[in-house]
């Protein structure tokens, strides 16, 4: 059994599980141990203190994993943003150049039937005044 802490005459005691408890510590007149009480409180103490060091120890290597694999994540986020821009424009210049293409379409469409019209009746003139064109 460890000395954690001593507070008036609440003495918190801590088995060899970890487990804490607390004991009424009635004052005896006989105590002559209290130089020996104190060491042993100032060596726990001491002991408390490289514990809370190598937690805080541990604590900051943690952050410091956690903020790496955040800045990680921070750049990645920065690219897939990047080539969705980059993907966005590329979507909007086909569709301009599907819009153009659908106009020139629709043009040489008009176009061909225009001509079409044009060659049926030029044939029929032809025929008329009974002239031969081979094709």
């Amino acid at each position: 059994t460890q000395i954690l802490f001593q507070h008036g005459v609440n003495l918190v005691l801590q088995d060899k599980k970890g487990k804490a408890s607390k004991k009424e510590d009635q004052p005896n007149p006989k105590d002559e141990g209290g130089e020996e009480h104190m060491a042993a409180v100032l060596a726990e103490l001491r002991t408390l203190r490289k514990e809370h060091a190598e937690a805080s120890k541990d604590t900051k290597d943690s952050l410091t994993r956690v903020e790496a694999a955040l800045a990680e994540l921070d750049e990645r986020m920065t690219k897939l943003e990047q080539r969705m821009t980059e993907n966005e424009q590329r979507l909007s210049d086909a569709e301009d150049k599907s819009q153009r293409n659908e106009r020139a379409l629709h043009y040489l469409l008009q176009r061909d039937a225009s001509l079409s019209a044009k060659c049926e009746d030029l044939e029929s003139r032809a025929r008329r005044n009974n002239v031969r064109i081979y094709e």
